[in-house]
């Protein structure tokens, strides 16, 4: 009988909290450092920038691109850490450039022909950082926020999105399971809350794979809480 390749049954759901992929991204201070050590009991940060002096925390400095290779080598090889947080992802990118800058002996990637500097980054940076991501733990990537003027039909609009690299972006974008956005909002009381949000909206960049209320308090439980849930394989489906 000839074999195939072919699947013959459905998959079952499997995301989970534990292993999920995640960009937080919002001001400085608005708490995402804080709710990333919060995660769990043996978070990991890869503290990529300074800013954690008032936080206990599992964290290593990675103050170089050659660092973060040797970190997630050892992370492949260990059953340590359940989540691991690199905070900023921004200057991990950063590190990533200026490490191909040094083997193509240029200032800057666009001093490469052709585009080559460009082309190496980006795919030095999605080796290593997929590799980090496939290790089956959770992984969630920190960036601050900026405004952007986008055009439309009827004039120009702001919109909130990331500061990370474009390149850099496009890929992590394509493979975590949420993009949440950290903000102060001020409440009708004229108090101030902090909040993720995590649906899509013309004015900021947000989503998941799987629908969570929206906004959710800026908290690392009620954040698990509500992944979790949304997780769970609804009543009346594929066995």
């Amino acid at each position: 009988m000839a074999t195939t390749l072919l699947p013959k049954q459905k998959t079952a759901p499997s995301l989970s909290f534990e292993q999920a992929k995640v960009l937080l991204y919002g001001a400085p201070k608005v708490g995402k450092s804080t709710l990333a050590t919060g995660l769990a009991d043996d978070v990991l940060i890869l503290a990529c920038e300074p800013g954690l002096g008032g936080l206990s925390a599992y964290s290593v400095e990675i103050d170089s691109w050659d660092t973060f290779r040797k970190v997630g080598a050892e992370l492949s090889k260990s059953s340590d850490y359940s989540i691991v947080a690199v905070d900023t992802v921004d200057e991990l990118y950063r590190m990533c450039a200026d490490s191909v800058c040094q083997q193509l002996g240029v200032a800057h990637l666009a001093d490469a022909e052709w585009g080559k500097g460009w082309q190496m980054a980006r795919d030095e940076f999605r080796l290593r950082v997929g590799k980090l991501a496939g290790l089956g733990r959770g992984v969630w990537f920190i960036s601050h926020s900026m405004e952007t003027e986008l055009r439309t039909r009827v004039g120009t609009r702001t919109r909130t999105i990331p500061t990370l690299d474009k390149r850099a972006f496009g890929f992590i974008e394509g493979f975590v399971d949420f993009i949440f956005l950290a903000e102060a909002q001020a409440t009708p009381e004229g108090e101030e809350r902090r909040v993720i949000r995590t649906q899509p909206a013309e004015e900021f960049v947000a989503g998941g794979r799987v629908n969570l209320p929206d906004p959710l308090p800026l908290d690392a439980t009620e954040v698990r809480k509500a992944i979790t849930a949304a997780s769970k394989p609804q009543k009346g489906g594929s066995k």
